[in-house]
């Protein structure tokens, strides 16, 4: 038996998800695009001096590719009025996101990723690896959700 949904509760969900969801993710990864490409020029050069296991390029250039991907989802996030291309772009961003953290983890690399590590010594930011990484998370399954949220409730 299919669910039916009345369509003003609909429309109210897809102005819920389009309104305030998308343009929440946005801000969140234009300001970590942002700190990624500012912890890319600030951070001393010996944290990020190795090579990241996934692409096998130095850390600082795959924080500064990521930190432009990031900023520029953020920005069509947040700027672009067009829904199906920021959710399009969003899920995109997620799938592009997940995949690395996947390739990662499955590589066996001891160490963790250096994006967060990166952040909190760029910005002076007092927390654990562990709750950073638990932010990463959040931030992964948020947008995620919010993606996949913004492709169905298109209204």
């Amino acid at each position: 038996m299919r669910m039916r949904i009345r369509p003003e509760m609909r429309q109210k969900v897809a102005w819920l998800i389009h309104t305030c969801l998308v343009p929440t993710v946005g801000a969140l990864f234009l300001l970590v695009g942002g700190s990624k490409l500012l912890s890319s020029v600030s951070v001393n050069a010996e944290m990020i001096s190795g090579l990241d296991p996934v692409f096998g390029r130095p850390w600082r250039l795959v924080l500064i590719g990521a930190g432009i991907v990031e900023t520029a989802t953020g920005v069509v996030c947040l700027f672009l009025p067009n829904r199906s291309i920021r959710v399009h772009s969003l899920l995109c961003l997620m799938a592009a996101l997940i995949e690395y953290r996947m390739i990662f983890w499955f590589s066996g690399s001891p160490e963790s990723c250096y994006c967060l590590s990166s952040l909190v010594e760029s910005t002076g930011l007092s927390f654990s690896e562990s709750k950073g990484e638990g932010m990463a998370l959040f931030l992964l399954g948020f947008g995620t959700i919010t993606g996949f949220a913004g492709r169905i409730w298109r209204a």
